[in-house]
This record gives C-alpha cells, structure tokens and sequence, in this order.
C-alpha cells in the first residue's frame, strides 16, 4: 500500500535492507544507502541515545528522510553524529529518579515511563526491561491502562513475564478501558497475579511508590514502568513534576547553594492515612495523595542532591521560573 502511494504521488520509495541498510557494532553502527545512480552513501555514527536495539532502524530512517532533502535542507555527518548522541523522545523508556526517604532512610525510585501501546512495543519494552541487568533480584512494578479499542491482551502477554505487581487504572476518556477489565484479563492469564485498582494511573504510581518500601537499600533495583497509553504516561508525568516541584522548588535558581544546608526531601509516612491541610487540595478525599513533600521553607534558594534526576520540563536550560508552592504540612506519626 505505501509502495502504491509512492508511485501515486511520484515520489522514492525507499525501504531498509533493500535501499540502504545498518551495521551494528557495540559503540557505534554503519550506515549505508545505495544510491540508483553513484557511489553509494556511507556513515559510521554513534548509537542513539535512546535504549532498544529497534532504535537503529529508526535512527536510519531518519537519516535516509534527511538525506533525501539534502538539496533543500543540507546536513552534514556532524549534524547527524550530534543529533544521535543528544536525541531524546518523551515517554519512550524515559526514565525518572524520585528522590524518596522515611525516617533515616534515603533511595532513589526509579520510574519508567514508555508508551508502549500495542504487542509490538509492548515486546520492546520487555527487551529493554530485560537489558537492565542488576547483581541481584529487583521487582518490577507496573502501573498500567489502556484504551479499550487497542490489544489490551496482547500487550499483558507481551510483558507477563518481566511484571511482578499490577497497579491498574482508568482512564478518564471516552475509550479508556476500566481498570476492572484490564484486572480480569490479566488474571486469565495469570490467575495468582497481584493486582490493585485504581481511578487514575497518577493515583496507582502514588500508591506503588509509597507501598513498595523504595526508601529501604534492599529495594534499589526495583522499577515501577508506566505504560499502556499516552494518557498513562501523560497522567503520571503531570503527576510526577508538579511532585518534583514541590521537592525541589528552587530547583533552577542557584545550583551551587550551600552544600551543608538540608535539601527538601520526599518524605514517606508513617502510615498510608496522610492528610493534608492544604487550602489548595483539589482532589477529593478518596484520592488524597499518599505521599507528601516535606514543609517547604522560606529560606534561600535549596541546592537539590547531585544524583537527583529531575524530569526533562524542569531543567535550567528551559529558564522556567519557578515559584515555590504553599507549604504541604504533615501530622505527626501515630
């Protein structure tokens, strides 16, 4: 069907291990097109900076579509050796740290968010899922929805295997499949699957986050991975910076702060009943967040930890200015 419109609209069709091709090595890869007439076009470029093997096949795409404007849109192999080396695509096995702790102990969450929305991703996925490999057992945790006019089935038997916990969701939209019907159809195919649900997948990582223990050493290599949807992932993130926000609200004014005074951390409860007074909660009671930022104070600009990754919308190259929030109080354990 695409070579018919190709030829429809009089125009090159070009496809990969036909018209031009990829040599994989460990640090770097060759690119080769083979041109109707000429010497054929060769590259050696460095590896994408995306995770998945698949991400080659992409990143040649992209660079036959460049090289077929070169008339009209001229890119030199420095052009495509920086793009490929600073290449970032949200939601495609973006990875954030949330900066966790209760009590004296302190870790970093690792979540993962991906869009993986069809059995095709979804196995990408697990590929790079299994690639993360660490010294000893870690637990991956899913947070997960779906529309319900995609393969919902197909995707949970793509990632059954790599998942160990289940935090299903809603999604508020006309097609969002229900939560309890995803949970049904993962349990025909895993009836001893652990499986909670949840009105929205923000709510879900909020309770993965919290319940898990990510603030316990043991617990380090545990995951939790975001996907089924753009609504999912959109969900979380929204979900994830306004938190990163309120942990970090000076964030982008003076990184080189005075080392000694306390950062602002994410405090984990006591007890999964937190409440909160602030004026500003629009949630309702059922969805109160279970895990709240530390009493934000007035004091001059906080320097973040080193190793704290903030999401991609809050760095300082964007010169986003940032206005810490009313301060978010929490009782005292029980």
């Amino acid at each position: 069907t695409r070579k018919l419109h190709a030829i429809e609209i009089q125009e090159e069709f070009l496809t990969i291990g036909e018209h031009f091709s990829i040599t994989a090595f460990e640090e770097d890869w060759q690119y080769r097109l083979q041109k109707k007439m000429g010497d054929a076009i060769e590259m050696r470029l460095p590896n994408p900076a995306l995770l998945g093997k698949y991400q080659l096949n992409n990143a040649a795409c992209a660079v036959t579509a460049a090289l077929m404007l070169q008339e009209k849109l001229p890119v030199q192999v420095c052009d495509f050796q920086a793009a490929l080396k600073n290449v970032f695509v949200a939601g495609r096995f973006e990875v954030l740290l949330v900066p966790v702790q209760k009590g004296a102990q302190k870790n970093q969450a690792m979540v993962i968010l991906d869009v993986a929305h069809n059995p095709h991703a979804a196995r990408a996925l697990k590929e790079n899922l299994e690639k993360m490999h660490v010294q000893k057992p870690a637990k991956v945790i899913a947070v997960f929805a779906m529309l319900n006019d995609k393969d919902i089935a197909g995707v949970v038997v793509a990632l059954k295997n790599v998942i160990d916990v289940w935090y299903v969701a809603d999604i508020a939209q006309v097609r969002g499949e229900k939560a309890e019907n995803i949970a049904q159809i993962i349990r025909t195919m895993m009836p001893q699957a652990t499986i909670q649900c949840f009105t929205e997948a923000s709510t879900a990582c909020r309770h993965a986050l919290l319940e898990n223990q990510f603030y316990k050493a043991d617990n380090e290599n545990d995951k939790i991975v975001v996907f089924g949807s753009f609504y999912t992932v959109a969900n979380v993130k929204q979900w994830l910076v306004l938190l990163m926000l309120i942990i970090l609200p000076n964030v982008l004014k003076d990184r080189a702060a005075d080392e000694h005074r306390e950062p602002i951390k994410l405090t984990m409860p006591e007890s999964t009943e937190v409440a909160t007074e602030n004026a500003q909660q629009t949630e309702t009671p059922t969805a109160t967040p279970a895990i709240e930022a530390a009493p934000v104070q007035e004091a001059p600009a906080v320097a973040p930890e080193p190793s704290v990754a903030a999401p991609a919308d809050i760095t300082p190259e964007n010169n986003v200015s940032v206005q810490p929030p009313p301060p978010v109080k929490l009782p005292e354990p029980s």
